[in-house]
């Protein structure tokens, strides 16, 4: 069996974090893990919880204005993670999957809009999607 994804795939190390933004990442983790689990698919995770700071460097490195930045991300809250993808192993799984996602009640960005990588979130988006456009 492969090793679960750990809290510190998800929080950098010194990274502050609120006792509220823990209790996502923790549920996010036991959620990530079921899929690990149950699909057998190692997963590295590219990104976690992230400072608003972080966040900023980010999509600024990306040449997104400073006004078009998402600041509703949930990787602020720590209720969201990317996992590398390259081949669509773990996208194709989650299609395949989707009475096992939906006890779950994860989210993810459409995978037309995530070419390399899933993002997994544990919170519905404001379109109530299961998958949705970021």
């Amino acid at each position: 069996m492969r090793p679960q994804v750990s809290y510190r795939e998800i929080v950098q190390p010194d990274t502050p974090i609120s006792e509220e933004h823990k209790a996502n990442v923790y549920c996010l983790l036991q959620k990530l893990n079921a899929i690990r689990f149950r699909s057998e698919i190692p997963m590295r995770i590219t990104s976690g919880y992230r400072t608003a700071q972080k966040h900023r460097d980010i999509y600024i490195r990306k040449g997104v204005a400073e006004e078009k930045i998402p600041w509703g991300s949930y990787h602020l809250i720590g209720a969201a993670a990317d996992v590398y993808d390259p081949n669509k192993t773990l996208q194709q799984w989650i299609k395949s999957n989707l009475d096992f996602i939906d006890r779950l009640d994860l989210y993810f960005e459409s995978f037309v809009a995530t070419p390399t990588w899933t993002h997994i979130q544990l919170f519905e988006p404001r379109s109530g999607n299961r998958f949705f456009l970021p």
